[in-house]
């Protein structure tokens, strides 16, 4: 039941009969709907999905009752709130009519009398809100709905309520509630909690925008509004309209001024200045013409100190310091700006690119059943646009002109216009690319194509944007790089697997490289300084170091980049040196679950977005295929020591095993085509173990290998069709003996995925969809049986006990465990399923074609990764180089 509406309906059943959906805003969507206790239209909004899960039903539930008991005749009621199968909603009234927002749209201005009217009856109904100690926090046009000519206040409090609700998940600082245009400057960069003082700003804003057409701020981005908020002062309003009498212009601007302490100190003394001509002017606050002459002269030397550095960053400091003495405007304090925000709609699903300017982002994002596609969103505008024709893309970059993205899809690399159109194909190839970037010149730099080298790549290679044409090597596959980012229009830095992460620098132009001696992945160089990330430093993950442009070499040490979340997970640092990152759409930690459940975290505060683990055949030390703060790679964890380190086999491991020894580590990529081994130890480099032919392989290829506890037979999960985005697999044997000859085992129309060999190697366990729905099914390898179905009310990732005594398997999320016993020629005899243990632990989604979890050989301890909650956040950091630099100086 994948529409909303329907679902709706059944979760409140005997409530609410939902008719259709009125329309969608940044936190929550709105129906209509029929309340039939009280035979009465109403307004249901549903918080978003990723909100909800942040927030919370309890939390926010008791907050929202707060705003329950606010009664005044021009705030708009709340009827209800609750929450059902998983929606988190809120009722209200149904107001026929509009919003201020449209009537805004359609007529520009409002009559002068009308603004005022509207904005004292506002002012009312936030003062009376006020006097409970509630902040309404998001006053804008769209908040207020005009019924039968009066207006009416909508959501009040429910910005507040999500902030309590939320606290600190909800960003790590910055903007995540409100809209740039009507924001308070406190607001804005989080100074301080805003006051009934931040609400008179915002309604500033609406009643300047009702008397010119415009609010007091605009500008291409989000950035730019902002900083503009924070330097600039508004336009007067009687320069735009000379029929506002004076003293309605200067309590608009009184409403605007940046300090708090300057505005009115209610909104009731705002209402009284709009009420009565002279009123305003004889309460001590500036006339019209004062603060006219005070727009102008506090360009010049009474900035907010800290607002002339967000400013330079975004291109404006130039333009504000030659109005007056640099020396007068020069900061005494410099103050960066970080603006988080709202979370992307679709969800991010894969890879995600900005645009040199940080205007736009592009990333892969998709909804339930919908096949994954590229979509563009402005950073000044929540709202998104799809790309059409990107249908399930890998890997996504944006041209240095901002015209184009490239990505990998349909065994082709491809490009498409940000403005529209069909994608072009730019060379077919079957390899996935591990990194894009674009060059100055209209190049594409690749990582991971076809080659001769290691692991079939030949190092970078250079895509020349011409049709047909074929990549170019431009490095010499002498230890795999990948993920280039550029340097300048000639070189780019990459990254450099061998024997560990290691940035490189190459030139487009001759292909040579030479290594820096950091280890990392690189991000990019902005003003001197190259920042990078790294894993496994408790203390930060986002490096920084001095960078000299002659010798493209680092100077000094390398330092921690403070105040950066643990889980950032992609970043990109724009060429004036705007970082924007994103935290980790899904949050987990490793953790170890013994008897009793009692959960031990690996590594406290290292955080994964998945895991596939395999426990040592002595139980001592864990393989992980995982994620380690931005490196996928295979890592292992020693228990007696306590220590994660990198097993480097220089890619994305899903498929991860022991030889019977637990001498050698066995590893294969997400899309595998040679099986690698390589010495627990790290005492010698990866080898290949089990080449998979090409006509084995399929036409989509093998997505997860399980090995037999020998080696001498490989279970591959093959990819053999998508539909709406969703890959159905099949299971094929091919043995060390024979590898071009496979052996059908679990194939036809059902989806078959998620392989286990017994202990013994007699067995393999594996989950299908054959019935309807995934359960867990038993078949003999090499035996003419049937095969067994093992569970009866769901069933997925088997994983076999050490002994071959007891199959363990997720049902829904209960960590189940049925005995097993051999009758001979019966075969094996399945007991009732018993729980181990229950909770939010990672389950791997459509991406787990082998197990997500292990289970220790003695059956005392299960290794998985538990949800600590939702990433995803998008988070743009303005002007803060030169904190930067200031750290560096007090080093020397």
């Amino acid at each position: 039941m994948s529409d909303p509406i329907l679902r709706l309906n059944a979760a409140l059943e005997g409530r609410y009969a939902v008719d259709r959906r009125l329309g969608e805003g940044g936190m929550a969507t709105v129906y209509l709907a029929h309340d039939l206790r009280h035979d009465r239209p109403v307004a249901i909004k549903v918080l978003k999905p990723e909100l909800a899960a942040v927030l919370g039903a309890e939390r926010f539930l008791s907050e929202i009752k707060t705003t329950a008991n606010l009664q005044h005749p021009h705030i708009l009621p709340l009827h209800d709130s609750g929450e059902a199968d998983g929606f988190l909603f809120y009722v209200m009234p149904y107001v026929e009519g509009e919003s201020l927002r449209e009537k805004l749209d359609r007529e520009t201005q409002l009559p002068i009398d009308e603004a005022v009217a509207v904005t004292r009856k506002v002012a009312s109904a936030l003062q009376a809100a006020h006097d409970q100690g509630v902040v309404h926090r998001d006053i804008k046009p769209a908040n207020i709905l005009m019924a039968s000519g009066e207006p009416l206040v909508a959501d009040f409090g429910i910005a507040l309520a999500v902030q309590q609700a939320g606290g600190g998940r909800l960003t790590e600082t910055g903007l995540s509630l409100g809209t740039p245009h009507y924001m308070s400057p406190e607001q804005a960069t989080a100074e301080r909690a805003p006051d009934a003082r931040s609400d008179v700003y915002s309604l500033g804003c609406v009643l300047y925008e009702m008397l010119t057409g415009e609010p007091p701020f605009t500008g291409p981005t989000a950035q730019a509004i902002v900083a503009r908020l924070l330097s600039a002062d508004p336009a007067p309003v009687t320069e735009i309209r000379k029929t506002v009498p004076p003293h309605v212009a200067g309590a608009a601007l009184t409403a605007l001024q940046k300090l708090p302490a300057d505005r009115f100190a209610s909104t009731a003394e705002l209402a009284r200045a709009l009420a009565e001509e002279g009123s305003f002017a004889s309460g001590g606050h500036p006339t019209a013409t004062d603060a006219s002459r005070g727009a102008g002269s506090s360009r010049t030397g009474t900035l907010l100190p800290w607002a002339i550095a967000a400013v330079a960053v975004l291109g404006l400091a130039a333009t504000l310091l030659t109005r007056g003495s640099s020396e007068e405007a020069e900061p005494r304090e410099h103050r960066s700006v970080r603006v988080t925000l709202p979370p992307l709609d679709p969800p991010l699903r894969g890879e995600l690119a900005f645009s040199r300017d940080g205007s736009q982002i592009v990333y892969v994002g998709g909804r339930p059943l919908e096949p994954n596609r590229l979509w563009v969103r402005s950073l000044s505008d929540p709202e998104v646009r799809v790309l059409p024709g990107t249908e399930n893309p890998l890997g996504v970059a944006v041209s240095w002109d901002g015209r184009w993205a490239t990505f990998w899809a349909d065994s082709a690399m491809r490009k498409v216009s940000l403005d529209g159109g069909s994608p072009l194909t730019m060379v077919r190839t079957s390899n996935l690319p591990r990194g894009i970037t674009w060059t100055g010149s209209g190049d594409v730099v690749l990582g991971m194509l076809s080659g001769s080298g290691p692991h079939g790549m030949p190092g970078l290679a250079l895509l020349r944007d011409e049709a047909g044409a074929r990549p170019d090597t431009l490095t010499v596959a002498e230890g795999m790089h990948h993920d280039p980012v550029p340097l300048d229009e000639s070189t780019v830095l990459f990254l450099r697997m061998r024997g560990g992460l290691e940035i490189g620098v190459a030139s487009l132009d001759t292909g040579e490289w030479e290594g820096t001696g950091l280890r990392g992945r690189p991000i990019g160089v902005a003003d001197g300084i190259l920042l990078y990330s790294v894993g496994g430093i408790s203390d930060g993950n986002l490096m920084a170091v001095r960078w000299d442009e002659e010798t493209r070499r680092p100077i000094g040490e390398s330092i921690v980049v403070p105040g950066m979340p643990s889980d950032f997970q992609r970043a990109q640092l724009s060429a004036d040196g705007t970082l924007v990152f994103t935290t980790a759409v899904n949050r987990y930690e490793v953790v170890v679950v013994g008897e009793g459940g009692a959960e031990q975290s690996l590594q406290p505060g290292e955080i994964v977005s998945e895991i596939f683990p395999r426990f040592s055949p002595d139980g001592r030390t864990l393989a992980m295929g995982a994620d380690f703060r931005g490196i996928s790679d295979v890592w292992l964890y020693d228990s007696s020591a306590s220590a994660l380190t990198p097993l480097s086999f220089g890619f994305d491991a899903h498929s991860v095993g022991w030889t019977p020894d637990g001498g050698r580590v066995r590893a294969g990529p997400s899309r595998v085509e040679t099986m690698w081994n390589r010495p627990a130890d790290g005492s010698e480099e990866a080898t290949a173990d089990f080449e998979i032919p090409e006509a084995v392989q399929g036409g989509r290829g093998v997505l997860g290998v399980e090995a037999s506890p020998d080696g001498e037979t490989l279970a591959l999960v093959r990819n053999v069709s998508q539909v709406f985005g969703a890959s159905t697999f099949d299971i094929v044997l091919v043995s060390r003996a024979d590898p071009a000859t496979e052996i059908p085992f679990a194939t036809g129309p059902a989806d078959q995925r998620q392989p286990r060999f017994s202990p013994n190697g007699e067995w393999l366990a594996y989950t299908s969809d054959e019935s309807g729905r995934y359960e867990v099914h038993v078949r003999q390898v090499g035996g003419s049986g049937a095969r067994r179905q093992v569970s009866r009310g769901g069933g997925r990732q088997p994983v076999w006990s050490a002994d071959g005594a007891r199959l363990h398997y997720w049902v829904g999320d209960r960590l189940v465990a049925v005995d097993i016993t051999d009758s001979g020629s019966s075969g094996l005899e399945f007991g009732a399923e018993r729980t181990i243990l229950q909770g939010t632990y990672f389950q791997g989604g459509s991406r787990a074609v082998t197990a997500t979890y292990d289970v220790s050989p003695d059956g005392s301890q299960v290794v998985l990764a538990r949800q600590v909650g939702e990433g995803g956040s998008l988070t743009v950091w303005i002007d803060w180089m030169h904190e930067l630099h200031a750290l560096f100086d007090d080093l020397e």
